[in-house]
């Protein structure tokens, strides 16, 4: 393990679900979880405000390397001490391909992903968890999805239209930078979130967890 405590990873693209099923597979476990997309678009945010060139690797990184967040409920609600929406948040999300691909960037929010998870035990979601940051978590998750069904729920989250060129296209820029690639993690459980609800997936995650002798030994049981 990467630490004492035990980290349980969620990956997967846009659309997938990872999101809600870490969400409420942390209500469920009673253990706290991140979303580690906040993460970047609070970068991504500070680029934008600081009138930043988000072509600019190394102006962009420093902002990365100086950041810091507040969280609450394993969403981000401040960036470098000033409150910071969902919304605006949300509004980061066509920015964050174009930053997150620096290597130095993910580094810098590599520490943050790593400290959240050095005193606790917890669920953490995104795209390289359990390939790059936790690579010995003993529970990895890797969520796939229908195109069209991604689609949908990405237009909901993001309250405009959101088509499968667009999907397609976040999907090979994750899979395809050379920093921390988007892929499943070596061991993971591959679910298929397009006809399952997020009761039920919970559901089938728990079968499998309770299989694994760390996180029984978490639980207490």
């Amino acid at each position: 393990m990467d630490t004492e405590h035990v980290v349980i990873t969620i990956d997967g693209g846009a659309g997938t679900g990872t999101t809600s099923l870490a969400r409420e597979l942390a209500a469920h476990l009673r253990w706290p979880y991140l979303n580690t997309g906040h993460l970047y678009r609070g970068v991504a945010n500070e680029v934008q405000v600081t009138g930043t060139n988000p072509h600019n690797e190394v102006q962009v990184t420093k902002i990365a390397e100086e950041i810091h967040f507040d969280f609450d409920g394993g969403s981000v609600v401040k960036v470098n001490d000033k409150p910071i929406t969902a919304e605006q948040l949300a509004a980061m999300s066509d920015l964050v391909p174009h930053i997150a691909h620096y290597p130095g960037v993910r580094e810098h929010i590599r520490r943050w992903q790593k400290t959240f998870a050095s005193d606790r035990h917890c669920i953490i979601e995104g795209r390289d968890l359990g390939s790059v940051v936790f690579p010995n978590s003993p529970f990895k998750i890797f969520l796939i999805c229908d195109d069209e069904v991604r689609a949908i729920r990405r237009s909901n989250q993001l309250g405009r239209d959101v088509t499968v060129a667009e999907l397609r296209e976040r999907d090979r820029l994750d899979s395809e930078r050379e920093a921390s690639p988007m892929v499943r993690p070596a061991g993971a459980h591959q679910l298929d979130t397009t006809h399952i609800s997020v009761p039920r997936l919970v559901t089938a995650v728990e079968v499998f967890m309770h299989g694994v002798p760390e996180i029984r030994a978490a639980l207490g049981k």
